[in-house]
């Protein structure tokens, strides 16, 4: 579905990010939404363990969702755009399919997109040294979710 359908101001792009510790079975994350007249950068720790590195991903989209509905609250949102480089976060929001081993989170994100007319999941590479600007927010959240996740391992 094309964005053209709908005025600049319903459209927004989530990006997003995680780093996961296997052992610890903690993470940390970031995204970064545009939209209409400005972004959004968060980034932090997850509260709760982690399943696995795939459930990480798709919690980190699930906390953009939390804050588009905190800061952008009141807007008209129609169409969301997700780029992510996890192929099951996607596969969530293409399908709505709820995936074992993230039962939990797979059905938070579900939920989030089901709130809105249109959402596509959009595949973008992981740590590239190519710099457009799709690439340069991706390997900000990249940076910014690793060095989260290195403030639970040094302590």
């Amino acid at each position: 579905m094309s964005s053209r359908k709908y005025n600049s101001d319903q459209v927004i792009t989530i990006n997003s990010d995680a780093s996961f510790h296997h052992k610890l079975q903690k993470g940390g994350w970031a995204c970064w939404v545009s939209y209409d007249g400005g972004r959004i950068q968060k980034s932090g720790t997850f509260k709760e363990s982690l399943h696995n590195s795939t459930d990480a991903e798709i919690k980190a989209v699930c906390n953009a969702f939390f804050y588009v509905e905190k800061i952008l609250k009141g807007k008209d949102i129609k169409m969301v755009i997700v780029n992510c480089d996890n192929q099951t976060t996607r596969t969530i929001i293409t399908k709505r399919e709820i995936i074992n081993g993230c039962k939990e989170s797979s059905k938070t994100l579900i939920d989030y997109v089901h709130k809105y007319e249109c959402v596509i999941a959009k595949h973008i590479k992981g740590h590239q040294s190519a710099y457009n600007s799709r690439q340069y927010v991706n390997n900000w959240c990249d940076v910014n979710s690793r060095n989260y996740l290195k403030t639970i391992v040094c302590h």
